[in-house]
């Protein structure tokens, strides 16, 4: 279903299905100004300013780029949460004809889910609170710990760092905080993040309350360029997550059980939370840890009311060139975290695929390809921790680092990071349409591992033992943009 024009016919940036030009690097001033109007936007959207820029100003404005202004003169600021994002402009099937068009004809829909998400959440989180009582050790309190030093440990996808090379220094002798059920027993130094009935019912009342003020808005707009936009329906959204609410009142309450000394570590980069634990954590020593891939995006808030910390130092020299003044420092890396390997390059090699939860299309043609091409070796496959089981006829993958000879294949994915630490060969793959994901400090376009032509792919699967000895040369000239 197309809004527009029968005779006029409307161009996309690459990322948007069929695009004729590139997404390009972001424009730092639209950055700049959004950053300005940050303490003007109503709460809690202003804390998703660094996805309303990415997912909105910045290809709002590439399309005008292509277009011209009268195509998106209607255009309304939308958001919707789902499960590989915490924040998108993509409801309900297309980003561009949904935010662009202006056509907004099935608002009372998107109001109605957004309710039933409130009380999905809402029961959720009395689930984790039954389950929390039920463990042996639930009885530990954040009182019973007396520790200077903290890490928040938000998502599930966050317990990788115990295990991760670069960022074991980073939770050693510290109190982690959890904020879910782990599916184990907590260690001495971990504790769950306070959660009893009065927050799970004081924060239904702070989100019923915002979503009723919400309503009663008229008019608001966010002026920015030389184009007023529309936040109505977006504040109204933001309003129902609840889980926003929630991590507010857990935030203040472990906060009143801090003193001036301590510091506070998170692996949130530029998402709604890092935000709320900006405000909350304001006077204390706030720390930011790059986690997954961060792209060169001028991001508004990124180095801003915290510490932020990267891996590498050209990351870190690229920010600071293009960034000044904000705050951006290097996470110390040692380098026996640089694994040496005992790749036998005798032994028949074991390729695992690790998914991506997007393009899923490119993902499946990809696959297909590698398979067809290369009958004689079996391929296994690792899910992403935002996905299920996809692919019935490849074996899947739990324990990854187990398996001997591993060889990894894989598009854009922070996996690539553990893998170069533990010194394990990878393999990515980047089409013409992942090229703006083209970010990775250890998976970019001009380096080694990476193709972009499926057949140079398949012709290192059939030489796969001169491009492991590739591999560890390129490997160890990389390791030292890290020390």
């Amino acid at each position: 279903m197309i809004f527009m024009k029968k005779h006029k016919v409307r161009k996309w940036p690459n990322g948007f299905s069929n695009g004729e030009a590139k997404v390009g690097q972001p424009r730092l001033d639209l950055s700049l100004e959004l950053l300005k109007k940050k303490n003007a936007l109503p709460f809690p959207l202003g804390l998703h300013i660094n996805s309303i820029f990415q997912f909105y100003i910045v290809p709002l404005f590439r399309i005008i780029e292509l277009n011209g202004t009268e195509v998106v003169e209607k255009s309304k600021l939308t958001v919707w949460f789902n499960g590989y994002r915490e924040m998108h402009s993509v409801f309900p099937v297309d980003f561009k004809y949904w935010c662009f068009s202006g056509i907004k004809g099935i608002t009372s829909f998107v109001r109605i889910l957004s309710l039933i998400y409130i009380y999905i959440s809402f029961i959720k989180y009395f689930g984790l609170l039954f389950k929390q009582k039920l463990k042996d050790n639930s009885a530990k309190k954040l009182d019973d710990i007396v520790s200077r030093h903290i890490v928040l440990i938000r998502s599930p996808v966050h317990l990788s760092t115990y295990n991760n090379p670069f960022y074991k220094k980073v939770v050693n002798k510290k109190t982690k905080i959890f904020f879910f059920n782990p599916g184990r027993k907590l260690e001495k130094d971990e504790v769950f993040a306070p959660l009893d009935m009065k927050i799970i019912f004081v924060s239904l009342y702070k989100c019923t309350s915002s979503i009723i003020r919400s309503l009663l808005i008229k008019y608001s707009k966010l002026n920015i360029g030389n184009l007023s936009i529309d936040i109505k329906n977006a504040q109204f959204e933001v309003c129902c997550h609840f889980d926003t609410w929630i991590y507010n009142e857990q935030l203040n309450k472990i906060r009143s059980k801090l003193a001036n000394i301590n510091s506070v570590s998170s692996f949130e980069q530029i998402s709604w939370c890092a935000e709320l634990e900006k405000i909350v954590f304001f006077d204390k020593d706030l720390k930011h840890i790059q986690f997954g891939i961060l792209p060169y995006y001028p991001y508004p808030t990124l180095g801003v009311d915290s510490l932020f910390f990267v891996r590498s130092n050209t990351l870190l020299e690229s920010y600071k060139r293009n960034l000044p003044g904000r705050r951006f420092s290097k996470l110390m890396v040692d380098k026996d975290i640089f694994q040496s390997s005992e790749y036998d390059l005798k032994s028949n090699p074991n390729f695992v695929f690790a998914t991506q939860p997007y393009r899923k299309n490119q993902e499946k043609e990809l696959l297909g390809y590698i398979l067809n091409a290369n009958t004689s070796f079996t391929l296994m496959v690792k899910y992403h921790p935002r996905e299920r089981g996809l692919y019935n006829n490849l074996e899947p993958v739990k324990e990854l680092f187990l398996i001997n000879n591993l060889i990894v294949i894989t598009r854009t994915s922070s996996l690539v990071i553990e893998l170069f630490a533990r010194g394990i060969p990878y393999i990515c793959y980047i089409d013409n349409e992942d090229l703006e994901l083209n970010q990775s400090e250890v998976s970019k376009v001009d380096d080694m591992v990476v193709f972009s032509n499926i057949e140079k792919l398949n012709n290192a699967l059939e030489d796969i033992e001169q491009y492991v000895k590739s591999f560890f040369v390129w490997r160890s000239e990389k390791i030292k943009s890290y020390l």
